[in-house]
């Protein structure tokens, strides 16, 4: 039996100390920005970036979209504690 403490991950959210960055597709048809939004309140500090035109999943090489994956991945390095690269 799964303990009530794992049964809802959304009560820890507050716990987390690292950097959090929520990316979140304004287009998203499965899960509403609105979500997103409540994620980041749920996560002290956290930053929430939403990409415009995009959908559920990030952009792929070759599908026309690579401007916004770029910006998905600027946005990584802006976070503290948090770059691109190796």
């Amino acid at each position: 039996m799964m303990s009530r403490r794992l049964s809802n991950p959304l009560r820890r959210l507050p716990e987390l100390t690292l950097p959090v960055l929520v990316l979140h597709g304004a287009e998203d048809p499965l899960i509403p920005v609105a979500a997103a939004h409540d994620l980041q309140r749920r996560i002290r500090g956290a930053r929430l970036e939403i990409f415009g035109g995009m959908g559920h999943d990030l952009p792929r090489a070759g599908d026309g979209r690579r401007e916004e994956g770029g910006a998905a991945v600027e946005a990584l390095g802006r976070g503290p504690g948090l770059r691109t690269g190796r």
